[in-house]
């Protein structure tokens, strides 16, 4: 799934703004949106733009 999400896409394209924008959109399991992944992908995004 990740190999051909839009993430990857923008990142081979040098969106950097767009792929970080991406990491909002990976937050469920199951179904359901997570609190956790919600919590970590907001540390992994701001890492990835630093």
């Amino acid at each position: 799934a990740f190999s051909k999400s839009t993430l990857v896409k923008k990142l081979n394209a040098n969106d950097i703004r767009g792929a970080a924008d991406q990491f909002d959109v990976w937050v469920n399991a199951g179904g359901k949106r997570m609190q956790g992944l919600v919590n970590r992908r907001t540390v992994e995004k701001a890492l990835f733009l630093k």
